[in-house]
């Protein structure tokens, strides 16, 4: 499977021989190239996510805490996830909107129903005859309205309730990751794999998982982070 470099480790210089995977590993102080992604014709620069000093720290601590890297290793790794969640970053909102407004649908309706239902029985005496009225007046057929036509609408209101309230009982499918997303995780395994000079394992309570997870906390990017969606796309 080809697998798919993270902006900040495009790059063919070496550093001397240290492990398995140590011709991958660079300098960038050695090379002269400066840290970023490369600008590719046609393509938008896209500023990277920069991490705050305390949420750096705290994955800083989480990786010594686990014994993955050295000192070095471990910020080229953060500085490339800083421009690999960029991109995430961009894919990510139009779609979280999405299953947001799908998720608070519900409970929106719900709202809605139950407001006009309140709305139309504060209808009354002279007010509420206008408001029949203009409804007769603006009817094609013709039609005519009295309170009994009001008194209809609130008991379909209520059924637009009770439908939504057990709408909101049923859990949402899960979406497939989006390509950005996908695209993520094979180069956050790149990363990994050429700062670390290890294969990222996948697995309960794996290095590579709890790197995610911590990326997606501090982060607030909505990032694949459970076993069996990562395995599928390291594939």
């Amino acid at each position: 499977m080809s697998v798919e470099k993270p902006f900040l480790l495009q790059s063919h210089a070496t550093r001397p021989t240290r492990g398995k995977h140590s011709n991958n590993r660079m300098s960038y102080r050695e090379s002269g190239e400066e840290i970023g992604p490369r600008k590719k014709k046609g393509k938008r620069f896209v500023d990277p996510v920069r991490l705050g000093e305390s949420d750096r720290n705290r994955l800083i601590h989480l990786l010594e805490k686990r014994g993955i890297g050295d000192a070095e290793g471990r910020s080229l790794f953060i500085a490339a996830m800083e421009y690999d969640l960029a991109e995430c970053r961009e894919a990510v909102p139009e779609e979280e909107t999405r299953r947001a407004r799908g998720k608070n649908l519900p409970a929106e309706i719900r709202e809605t129903a139950r407001a006009l239902a309140q709305q139309l029985q504060g209808l009354a005496g002279e007010t509420q005859q206008q408001f029949l009225e203009h409804l007769g007046a603006s009817d094609p057929f013709r039609r005519t309205y009295g309170p009994e036509y009001l008194q209809a609408l609130g008991i379909e209101l209520q059924r637009l309730d009770e439908a939504a309230q057990r709408l909101s009982h049923l859990k949402p499918k899960k979406s497939p990751p989006s390509e950005a997303a996908g695209r993520f995780i094979r180069r956050a395994a790149a990363a990994y794999r050429d700062c670390f000079e290890m294969e990222p394992q996948v697995g309960r309570g794996s290095d590579f998982i709890a790197i995610l997870r911590a990326l997606a906390s501090v982060t607030g990017i909505a990032i694949p982070v459970d076993v069996t969606t990562v395995r599928k796309l390291l594939r």
